[in-house]
């Protein structure tokens, strides 16, 4: 009996996410190599480490465009608690790395389990949409239940403590409910309790203060604050993308990556892409996300199951508002926070989880009943 075969999933969207996996390979080597170099004595210390990750990805991306989705909708419980005994035990045995407790460690190998959150709340919420849509009228079924799947998730996650993530998930948790179409009398409770929770963290931290004030006064500041204060990561990264011009200074040209512009293979990528390719190179990146975000939603609304549906429309939009608030802190349009750039910052949790959520993204393109 021969094996049905599977139709083509989209070729736009797997273009676009193949461009920004390549970009991804360049740009990391191009950031990193100096740095790896002081630091370790060889440059290819983080580029071989990424090939790593990648080689893993591109296998995890290639199983999930071939899985039914089903079969995340059957284990999505099993994946929220093992998610959460993850973020325990973090708090348990996990690293201290810059103050902030997010790593866990298999021998040399570290894992993020917030990054694995952001699918698995997807996931759920995409199950939980599903199973109860007739009921979500009644603010026990669109506020409190939804609220307490999502608190669970994003209050050890923030206590680690982490600022970013939290953030991208609230967006996409608020925008799947929003296409559910849960009431707006329901929605409007949760800006209501977003902002005092945020602004909590922001007071609990005097670094997230100083970077929170500096981001409304960037160039007001004297020239001191500027080059060694809380405006710092900001005003670099915006040299940067200026330096570049149209077409940029060339990779590997970059003048701010040696040592002014501050994690320049991570959380400050994107600037070497403006300084190295140029104002046509980041409106590239831009324009690959743009597609990622358009052939993603249109892949949800062909998708013909509730479910399938909801997943897609999740997925894509964890992975652009993730690029998005990327791109808006360090183009200074939004206060500094470390996040990476999925497919191109160097990290192997967030790429691991990037090339995951573009499997299943592939998959349910692939065909109307995934």
């Amino acid at each position: 009996m021969k094996r049905r075969r599977l139709p083509p999933g989209d070729p736009v969207l797997a273009f676009a996410i193949g461009i920004l996996i390549m970009l991804g390979c360049v740009m990391v080597f191009s950031s990193s190599a100096i740095l790896a170099n002081n630091r370790f004595g060889d440059p290819y210390v983080y580029i071989r480490r990424h090939m790593s990750f990648l080689f893993v990805g591109l296998g995890l991306l290639y199983l999930s465009s071939r899985m039914k989705t089903e079969i995340w909708r059957k284990s999505w419980l099993i994946l929220y608690l093992a998610t959460l005994a993850g973020l325990a035990a973090t708090f348990m045995m996990g690293k201290s790395l810059s103050g902030a407790r997010r790593w866990l460690y298999l021998g040399p190998i570290g894992f993020q389990v917030s990054e694995l959150a952001k699918l698995v709340l997807v996931v759920a919420l995409a199950r939980y949409l599903d199973r109860y849509h007739s009921r979500l009228t009644r603010w026990r079924w669109a506020l409190v239940y939804p609220t307490l799947m999502f608190g669970l998730l994003i209050v050890p996650i923030a206590l680690q403590p982490d600022f970013g993530n939290p953030f991208v998930m609230m967006l996409g948790f608020f925008s799947m409910l929003l296409i559910a179409g849960i009431s707006w009398k329901h929605l409007a409770v949760y800006p209501l309790m977003a902002l005092p929770a945020m602004a909590a963290l922001i007071v609990k931290s005097p670094y997230r203060i100083k970077r929170f004030l500096s981001f409304f006064s960037l160039w007001k500041a004297d020239d001191i604050a500027v080059q060694h204060g809380a405006a710092y990561q900001a005003s670099q990264a915006l040299l940067a993308l200026g330096s570049g011009g149209l077409f940029g200074k060339g990779l590997g040209d970059s003048d701010l990556k040696l040592h002014y512009l501050p994690q320049p293979h991570t959380d400050f990528v994107f600037p070497v892409i403006g300084e190295e390719l140029g104002f046509a190179g980041s409106m590239a990146v831009v324009i690959l996300f743009s597609l990622i975000a358009i052939r993603g939603i249109k892949a949800a609304i062909n998708a013909e199951r509730a479910f399938d549906r909801s997943l897609a429309a999740g997925l894509t939009l964890m992975l652009v508002f993730q690029a998005g608030i990327h791109m808006a802190v360090t183009t200074a349009l939004a206060p500094t926070k470390g996040i990476t750039l999925p497919f191109i910052s160097y990290g192997g949790s967030s790429l691991l989880m990037s090339c995951l959520m573009a499997g299943i993204l592939l998959r349910i393109s692939r065909s109307r009943n995934a």
